[in-house]
């Protein structure tokens, strides 16, 4: 009998900026493209939160475009969208920041407590690969909201990835095979040197090489805290969750 073969391990992504132009354009065309879907999403947060939040911070919000939809979406909630990135921001600023409940600024999602107490809803979409510390990053979410606040996001399943994409097509399953072997015996300057070089999908399998699964999420979510009440499959990501942090609780500890 045949057995299956274990998932691979997480491999955490190349530090390094990405963003340029050519980032800025192809992520304008990306969201232009996927505007109905984001939309949709937006009323999705929505409906989950059963009551508009007097406040909400996206964490991670690149160039801000989903982060537009949402401010429209709840026009009564004040919404804070944060990156690390300093160009991002600058972007958004400029051609996302036309809605007068939102706005954008610096933030690491690793100290956001720091910054944010009693927050109504923190959505984070397409980061939660970005981190090398998942644990920590939920500990300081769980410590900026408020109790009954929610939770919620979208990202890639690094289980799904090996199981359908990898699986099923070989020329996937050559260039990942290779991003791992790049990764293994050049520094992370010479591997992002290299795969940039090679082409925009080794550099895009890299995003799905450092997924976390749903479970490995779950998990992390209920060390934490956290009351899962929904993780199911995403069909343009790879799943999304809501949780909720409970009506009697305190701060947790890194």
């Amino acid at each position: 009998m045949k057995t299956s073969q274990p998932l691979p391990q997480r491999l955490p992504e190349l530090d390094g900026a990405i963003f340029d132009n050519s980032y800025a354009e192809a992520a304008k065309e990306t969201a232009h493209m996927l505007a109905p879907k984001y939309a949709e999403m937006a009323k999705a947060v929505r409906d989950l939160n059963l009551h508009e939040p007097t406040s909400l911070i996206e964490a991670g919000c690149g160039i801000g475009n989903f982060t537009w939809h949402i401010a429209k979406e709840l026009p009564k909630t004040r919404i804070i969208g944060e990156d690390i990135d300093t160009q991002v921001i600058q972007y958004a600023q400029d051609n996302n920041n036309h809605l007068p409940n939102l706005s954008f600024q610096l933030g690491d999602i690793s100290s956001i407590s720091q910054r944010h107490r009693d927050v109504g809803c923190i959505l984070v979409k397409d980061m939660l690969h970005h981190l090398p510390n998942l644990k920590g990053a939920l500990v300081q979410v769980y410590n900026s909201l408020k109790p009954q606040g929610s939770f919620l996001g979208y990202d890639l399943d690094r289980s799904r990835f090996y199981n359908e994409f990898y699986k099923n097509n070989p020329r996937i399953k050559i260039l990942t095979d290779l991003v791992r072997k790049v990764r293994k015996n050049k520094s992370e300057s010479e591997a992002r040197t290299y795969l940039e070089s090679l082409n925009v999908t080794a550099c895009a399998l890299m995003s799905f090489m450092a997924a976390y699964t749903r479970e490995e999420v779950t998990n992390a979510l209920k060390e934490t805290g956290f009351r899962v009440l929904s993780m199911r499959e995403d069909e343009l990501h790879g799943f999304r969750f809501f949780a909720i942090k409970p009506k009697t609780s305190s701060s947790r500890l890194i």
